[in-house]
């Protein structure tokens, strides 16, 4: 019997022991993966994650680590994956806002509101004074063009934090979209001062000029946008950008920057571009004189929208 009771003894400090070699080593996987998320490398900090998943740590880094795993993956696009982390930490913990705020924010970008909506909500039930949850809420009901609703929830981050945060440049887009472009253009410029690096305000003013009739304004937000970003605004498919710019270039006159603003923005939508596009582009072709290619143009958006008038009317001085 004793040398029973020894035998259990020892294994338990066995087990100890190993336990505690194990929440070492897993801390130390852990803070270089916070080292290399930091410093961007995200495949990397991935890896230390895994290790630390791997040995089995208590639930507070298990917590971190699903966390730290799951907004690697949202960074690198892999939002099935940082879902099914996120869900995790939430299984371990159902209290903290952040962790809701961050995959309700995956699900967004998913499209999928409905979980969006009931995650942010749920981190603003569970921390009415975070900014963070508000402004992400106000996200969602932008994506889902319900501007009213965004703008009470962005206005409300606002007031909790109403310094430094991008909420200005979202709520300005969300005034241009409602037309108040006055409103819009203030938004825009403390954002743009804030963040003097943020192409997207510039992007979003550049469309506030030309509501306002000020095409030159437009394109040096425009121009801006391009040293910002490089040949990265074509990568994101940004064809609407061209048509705005296109379209700037136009009414100021220079059509072949116009036409090649056009081209681009078809190009990226495979040849297959909204049926404004290919009205805009037609009259600059009618304009250079170039009227087989204009009719072309016009035929093209008439197939696609037979209600536009002005591409009707357009035809008619062929």
């Amino acid at each position: 019997m004793k040398s029973k009771v020894l035998s259990c003894i020892l294994i338990l400090s066995c087990c100890f022991v190993w336990a505690q070699k194990n929440s070492a080593g897993a801390e130390d996987f852990l803070e270089r993966g916070m080292v290399n998320f930091r410093n961007g490398q995200l495949e990397l900090a991935i890896n230390d994650f895994n290790e630390v998943l791997k040995l089995n740590p208590g639930e507070s880094i298990a917590y971190l680590t699903y966390n730290y795993r799951g907004e690697a993956y949202y960074l690198l696009e892999q939002y099935e994956l940082a879902i099914r982390d996120f869900s995790e930490a939430i299984k371990i913990d159902n209290e903290d806002a952040y962790t809701f705020v961050l995959r309700g924010d995956t699900y967004r970008i998913l499209n999928q509101f409905d979980a969006a909506l009931w995650d942010v909500n749920e981190a603003v039930r569970l921390d009415p004074n975070d900014f963070e949850a508000h402004a992400v809420l106000g996200l969602i009901y932008h994506d889902q063009s319900k501007y009213e609703k965004g703008l009470v929830s962005l206005n409300e981050s606002l007031r909790l934090v109403p310094a430094g945060t991008w909420v200005y440049s979202l709520r300005g887009t969300i005034y241009w979209r409602q037309g108040f472009y006055d409103l819009a253009l203030n938004d825009l410029n403390v954002s743009i001062t804030m963040f003097p690096d943020d192409c997207y305000s510039f992007l979003n003013r550049g469309i506030v000029f030309r509501k306002l009739g000020d095409e030159a304004a437009a394109i040096r937000d425009f121009n801006e946008v391009i040293r910002l970003t490089g040949e990265s605004i074509k990568e994101t498919g940004a064809f609407w950008y061209f048509s705005n710019r296109g379209e700037a270039y136009r009414l100021l006159g220079d059509l072949e920057e116009a036409l090649e603003c056009f081209n681009e923005s078809i190009r990226l939508r495979n040849d297959n571009a909204p049926s404004a596009i290919y009205g805009r582009r037609g009259i600059v072709h009618k304009e250079l004189g170039q009227m087989d290619l204009a009719r072309q143009d016009f035929e093209r958006a008439l197939s696609l929208n037979p209600t536009l008038e002005w591409v009707l009317s357009e035809m008619a001085g062929l």
